[in-house]
């Protein structure tokens, strides 16, 4: 089954995805809420490590 984040906060579409064992999940919108334009390229891809390494505990629990 696959869902989508639809808007979720990244925190409430991770814990949504953790109850829901087997389920695959597209995150968007919730994996790109913490990046901003103003952000240095290492701020960038810190926010990005740290958005891909929730999902992927989220998806692992």
């Amino acid at each position: 089954m696959l869902a989508l984040s639809d808007g979720y906060s990244q925190h409430d579409a991770d814990a949504r995805l953790t109850r829901n064992h087997g389920l695959i999940a597209s995150f968007s919108r919730a994996l790109t809420a913490n990046l901003r334009h103003q952000q240095t390229d290492d701020e960038f891809n810190q926010a990005l490590d740290t958005s891909i390494a929730a999902i992927y505990r989220s998806s692992t629990a």
